[in-house]
């Protein structure tokens, strides 16, 4: 995607999402997991149809993935818990990282 592709009309979130294989040591570690629901299924269901009714707003849905390792170090080297505020701001800066290669 270039510059001419992207216009100021377009709307990106970025959502957190996870993968079933790491949902256990992500309900282990993050200390805020009970806000993920109980199971990933549950967590799953609510999450489409949260990236769906984005989608329908108009919004491209950009999904994050946070690996539970990965999300570990980055938390540690900005001296951050692994929690919700965490999760949003690796997500953001992942999004913003990714649309301005795009944009290269």
């Amino acid at each position: 995607m270039s510059d001419d592709d992207m216009s100021d009309d377009d709307h990106f979130i970025a959502m957190i999402w996870y993968r079933r294989e790491d949902w256990p040591e992500i309900k282990r570690r993050f200390p805020d997991s009970a806000k993920l629901g109980d199971s990933y299924d549950e967590w799953l269901r609510r999450s489409e149809a949260v990236a769906i009714g984005t989608e329908a707003k108009g919004c491209t849905v950009f999904k994050v993935f946070i690996r539970p390792n990965e999300f570990a170090v980055w938390c540690a080297e900005r001296y951050l818990d692994m929690d919700a505020e965490a999760r949003t701001a690796f997500a953001s800066e992942t999004l913003l990282r990714a649309l301005l290669r795009l944009q290269k």
